[in-house]
């Protein structure tokens, strides 16, 4: 695909022209865009470097996935925090995947690499997992900081043989500190990467908590419906439909949407992005989800909300991890969230808080600040 078109105009091509000149037109096309990054890469770090160590974002999402773009977000601000703002390179994942010799000849072994936080170590989702550990194998060297994930590896030989890989990559990396958002992924990597530093840290976009603005639940309507339809899903379409039922019954108006785009968001139209979503989530007074981030959009936002589990169970996990989410209930199973609709979308929730996050990050700022 030739990104940084539109989808309709990429199909229009693809329609009109012979897939040797669509070849011809992609290598062209990604010529120029390598050529372009390592010229401006080469500048930013070059300045940085004058100055002291850079920090890099390595492989940033270009997808639509905005709870992934919510995890860099919540990084940059905490970077941003501890006053390390203007030491932030951030490198897209399509840069990162064309010019990964170049970007490795420009950065010094003391520059802090940053690996996005997600649901990402393991299994569930392996060209993720594989990305992580050749960045990881890439700057060994390096201070590497990989951010809260969840990691889940299911019972397989291929399993075995990835965790196996990752075992050896992880253990020559002598500063790399692994942040997990979910107890049962620290006590798995404690467990099979023994020697190397994990932390307990709760989802990065939880950072974001009081840093929102939010608005009181007075003058709200309506439920915002929010649930996966990808390989992490558990809740059947079934259920889904019994819910709506049980809300038309109920005379209560509801809506649904997805945290996923069906088009790509970058670094220049996440925030605009974000910020029409956080809307959504702010103007409801209730959200019922399966999805982390939408578990965690309605906590910043100040909504209450109703929370089942996906397949890594990592809703539940990040969930249990951070019993401070007032107005947040998290449900095993489609039943009883409705017996809680009512109370929670009639609820007194003036105004939620989440009361004594900011201390949860004390350690993985304390480490950035030590390797920077």
């Amino acid at each position: 695909m030739l990104n940084g078109l539109s989808g309709n105009f990429k199909n229009i091509l693809k329609r009109i022209l012979p897939n040797f000149l669509l070849d011809f037109l992609k290598s062209v096309f990604y010529a120029k865009k390598k050529k372009l990054f390592i010229q401006n890469f080469k500048r930013e770090i070059t300045y940085i470097h004058q100055k002291g160590h850079a920090i890099i974002i390595m492989a940033t999402p270009v997808h639509g996935n905005l709870g992934d773009h919510a995890i860099v977000y919540a990084e940059k601000c905490l970077l941003t925090d501890i006053g390390f703002g203007e030491n932030i390179i951030e490198i897209a994942a399509i840069d990162y995947a064309l010019c990964k010799k170049q970007i490795r000849k420009y950065v010094s072994d003391q520059d802090l690499v940053i690996i996005d936080g997600g649901g990402n170590l393991g299994t569930l989702w392996p060209w993720e997992d594989d990305k992580i550990s050749e960045i990881i194998n890439t700057y060994w060297q390096n201070p590497i900081v990989l951010f809260p994930q969840t990691c889940f590896y299911e019972d397989s030989f291929a399993a075995m043989d990835r965790l196996k890989r990752n075992r050896i990559v992880y253990s020559k990396a002598n500063r790399l500190l692994i942040t997990l958002r979910d107890r049962k992924s620290f006590t798995f990597c404690c467990t099979h990467f023994s020697g190397k530093r994990c932390s307990l840290v709760p989802d990065i976009v939880l950072y974001l908590s009081g840093k929102l603005k939010q608005t009181s639940l007075s003058g709200r309507e309506g439920v915002l419906l929010c649930f996966r339809k990808d390989v992490e899903r558990l809740i059947s379409q079934e259920d889904v439909e019994r819910l709506k039922a049980y809300l038309r019954q109920q005379k209560i108006l509801f809506t649904e949407i997805s945290t996923v785009k069906d088009y790509d968001v970058d670094r220049f139209s996440r925030s605009t992005e974000l910020n029409k979503i956080w809307e959504e989530f702010a103007s409801v007074r209730l959200v019922i989800t399966d999805r982390l981030h939408g578990m965690i959009f309605a906590a910043i936002n100040g909504t209450p909300c109703l929370a089942l589990d996906n397949i890594s169970q990592k809703v539940s996990g990040v969930y249990e991890t951070v019993p401070e989410l007032d107005g947040v209930k998290f449900c095993t199973d489609i039943d009883e969230v409705m017996k809680n609709i009512l109370s929670y979308y009639k609820g007194d929730f003036s105004f939620m808080e989440t009361k004594g996050l900011e201390s949860n990050y004390q350690l993985l700022k304390n480490f950035i600040k030590e390797n920077i």
